[in-house]
């Protein structure tokens, strides 16, 4: 193994390519995309570099990534917590050889409840790494970082999101990348 900025990757996983970007979500948009250069989706993963906004109440900061297609990023924001700009910074990684799989998706958090699971095909918890998207989440009365959502692995099958808060819906999005 060795350490780079992105953490730990498996010795034999080469880079190809590494870009970051930015999104703007302005105004009554609930969501926006981005081109970026070509990525084989198979051996590319994104990374959640953070937000920016000019609300006050963090709720209204909360913004997830995925991927469109092998030229677009996405960012979304919660429905109805629109009317100010935000910025969503991103880094896309993509390897030339060295990845298993690579697995996307979203976890969702009921309304009442403080987790929620979504099963993915078996990883090797050893050779795997779990990339937070980012959150978004909606209700009555969110307004604090409790409806913030976290990521876990739970087992090899299993990914679990967190929050502190039971109050309206939390989704949460994920990358569960496999090593060689």
């Amino acid at each position: 193994m060795r350490i780079i900025g992105l953490g730990v990757i498996p010795m034999g996983a080469t880079i190809k390519n590494i870009q970051e970007g930015t999104i703007s979500i302005v105004g009554a948009n609930s969501t926006n995309t981005v081109t970026i250069t070509g990525v084989d989706l198979t051996k590319a993963f994104l990374l959640f570099m953070g937000e920016t906004g000019v609300e006050s109440y963090l709720i209204y900061g909360m913004a997830r990534l995925s991927f469109d297609s092998a030229t677009v990023v996405r960012a979304t924001r919660a429905q109805g917590y629109v009317g100010y700009d935000m910025v969503i910074n991103f880094m896309v990684v993509e390897f030339s050889n060295g990845i298993k799989s690579i697995q996307s998706g979203i976890v969702t958090i009921a309304d009442g409840s403080t987790s929620g699971d979504t099963t993915v095909t078996a990883v090797d918890l050893g050779k795997s790494l779990l990339c937070y998207l980012g959150s978004i989440s909606w209700g009555t009365a969110m307004r604090t970082l409790e409806h913030w959502g976290r990521i876990k692995r739970l087992n090899s099958t299993t990914i679990r999101a967190e929050r502190t808060d039971t109050d309206g819906v939390t989704v949460v999005g994920f990358q569960l990348v496999e090593f060689l």
